[in-house]
Parts: C-alpha cells; sequence; structure tokens
C-alpha cells in the first residue's frame, strides 16, 4: 500500500499533473518497486548453506540423464516439424537438397525465409527461459514471474510513450491536409 501511494505521490511530483494522469500506476509502482527489490534481493543471505529441503533434489542421475533425453527428442521433433510444415508442406529431402544448395527455387524460397524464423524463435525461447531462471533466482522464488521486476509495468510504460509519440505529431508535417468547409 505504501509502495502504491509512494509512486503516485512520486510521479506527481516529478512530473507534471497533465502529464501524470495519462500514466497507469502500475507503471510507476513496479519501476519503484523493481529498485526497492534489487536493494532488498542484495541484502538477503546466500543460498549456498541453506539445508537440504530448501535445495532442489534430484531423485537420481538416471531420472535427470532421461528426462533430459527426452527433452531434447522433443525439441529436436518440433524444430523439424517446423522447417517441414506450414503452408507449402515439405520432406527431410527438400531439406537436404536445400542444404546441399541442390534445391529448386520455390523449396530454396520457402526454406530461405522458414529456417530464419524458426531459429529466431528457438533462440528466443532459450532467451526467455534464461530470464525467468535469472528472475527466480534473484528473488529466490520458484514462483516469481516478470511483474515482480516491474518488466510489465516497463513494457506498458513503453507501449503508452511510443502510442503518445506516434499520435502527437505535428499536423505541418503531415500528407494529410485538412479539408475546409465552404
Amino acid at each position: 500500500m505504501v509502495l502504491v501511494l509512494g509512486s503516485d505521490v512520486l510521479l506527481r511530483a516529478v512530473v507534471p499533473s497533465d502529464l501524470a494522469v495519462a500514466v497507469p500506476t502500475g507503471v510507476v509502482t513496479s519501476l519503484v518497486g523493481a529498485v526497492f527489490l534489487i536493494v532488498m534481493a542484495t541484502r538477503l543471505k546466500d543460498a549456498a548453506g541453506a539445508t537440504a529441503p530448501d535445495r532442489l533434489r534430484i531423485r537420481s542421475r538416471a531420472v535427470f540423464l532421461t528426462t533430459t533425453a527426452v527433452l531434447a527428442a522433443v525439441l529436436v521433433g518440433v524444430t523439424i516439424a517446423a522447417v517441414l510444415l506450414g503452408d507449402s508442406k515439405l520432406l527431410l529431402g527438400d531439406v537436404m537438397n536445400w542444404a546441399q544448395g541442390r534445391a529448386g527455387q520455390t523449396v530454396s524460397f520457402v526454406l530461405d525465409t522458414r529456417v530464419p524464423r524458426v531459429l529466431a524463435a528457438l533462440l528466443a525461447g532459450a532467451a526467455l527461459a534464461l530470464a525467468g531462471t535469472i528472475v527466480q533466482a534473484v528473488t529466490r522464488n520458484a514462483l516469481a514471474e516478470p511483474g515482480v521486476l516491474g518488466v510489465s509495468g516497463g513494457a506498458a510504460l513503453g507501449a503508452v510513450l511510443q502510442g503518445d509519440a506516434s499520435t502527437t505529431r505535428p499536423l505541418a508535417h503531415s500528407h494529410i491536409r485538412p479539408s475546409r468547409a465552404a
């Protein structure tokens, strides 16, 4: 409660009141809360000396390796399916020919556009997984989500600022002239 009210007071003290009304309260609360959370996280004791129930337990090495192998196989299968399936369905032979430079023009066009998208999706998923792991490690909370650090509020602030900047363009720079009523 204090954080929400303090954030609102801080916003009104820093920004003129006509602009402060347009900024959602959650955005400022997230920005102030993120700084507060980082300061509090640096003051926490390290969990290296934690007792066994506080740490993650893996049942056995065999279960861990089996789970990792199954997840890797699923990832490879989904990646192959993403490359082969779409508006134009392809075969593995088409992909092999494309990789060797012997594919036809249509297959080359489809794979030249599809493969970079699949790779970008894989990298984005890995980055999101890493970011989630970092958020959970910093907050020392297995249920932590991006809103805890103000990521959602920061994205909302960016959307508000971008939307405001794109709609307040001067009329002189517009290509559409206002019509005059006769």
